[in-house]
């Protein structure tokens, strides 16, 4: 710093801040207002001494570049408690499946089943949708995998919903999942039905989408929701495979879209 003179000035420091001080202050009390020199000594106090105290107690944080446009930005807060997320990947009759889990509430839990889709590969799909994932698994993950491998293969498997993360999805879809799940197995119901069921009517195409979007499918049999007329509808991995995990339960076609029942569940009540 220098002055106008071109003379080189020293820095404000703590010790010539109070020397600076106790010179007003003397003054001031020199002019006989001591009620003066004790109000300006404590705002001298709260200034110079709150500003330690408040960094004293701040974090640093470490600022992120933004390369792009050449910015710099505070990254403000910090995520608590992250666990990070493992997938494990097997191969079934329909292609290779994916299972992503990390702890949650201090236990396994599965944040998405991902069934393999004819547009684009499993691992494709979980490396865009999950790109930190690592490759893990344990004993509750396994049994899973394997409650799954012979439901595929035909065997009739009670999943329990206790092991997904169903506070993933909105409140919405998660009605509609759990009454999705409540189908047993060999009975459809169709998009109406359900929406009705839910004392929701009108809402059949809400009830699609939500099922359309099921991050548990197989565990969460959205196969088993068809359209009023008997026909498929749609399904995230596919009619051929929609088709064949209805007729592993038992359920019968007319034709390769249409069932031959028209009996469907949740249809007494109404």
């Amino acid at each position: 710093m220098q002055s106008k003179h071109g003379k080189k000035l020293n820095r404000p420091t703590k010790n010539n801040l109070f020397s600076f001080t106790e010179l007003i202050s003397g003054a001031v009390h020199f002019m006989g207002c001591p009620f003066l020199d004790i109000n300006f000594k404590l705002l001298t106090v709260f200034y110079t001494v709150m500003p330690s105290l408040l960094l004293r107690n701040t974090t640093a944080v470490p600022a992120i570049s933004n390369k792009k446009n050449n910015k710099c930005f505070i990254l403000t807060h910090e995520k608590k408690n992250h666990q990070q997320s493992s997938a494990y990947f097997f191969g079934t009759i329909f292609g290779t499946m994916a299972l992503i889990w990390s702890e949650y509430k201090k236990k396994p839990a599965v944040s998405q089943i991902f069934i393999p889709k004819p547009e684009i590969s499993t691992r494709k799909t979980v490396s865009q949708s999950f790109p930190g994932r690592i490759s893990a698994s344990c004993p509750e993950i396994d049994m899973l995998i394997n409650q799954i491998k012979a439901y595929l293969s035909g065997e009739d498997v009670r999943f329990s919903l206790d092991i997904l993360r169903m506070d993933r999805c909105t409140s919405f879809q998660e009605k509609v999942l759990r009454t999705e799940f409540a189908i047993p197995r060999g009975r459809v119901s169709s998009y109406g039905l359900i929406a009705k069921h839910m004392n929701k009517p009108g809402a059949a195409r809400a009830v699609g989408t939500a099922l359309a979007t099921n991050l548990f499918p197989i565990v969460i049999p959205c196969h088993r929701a068809i359209r009023s007329d008997g026909h498929l509808g749609g399904y995230q991995g596919g009619l051929p495979m929609k088709r064949q995990l209805l007729q592993v339960e038992g359920v019968k076609f007319y034709d390769k879209n249409h069932l031959s029942t028209k009996t469907f569940y949740y249809l007494n009540e109404h």
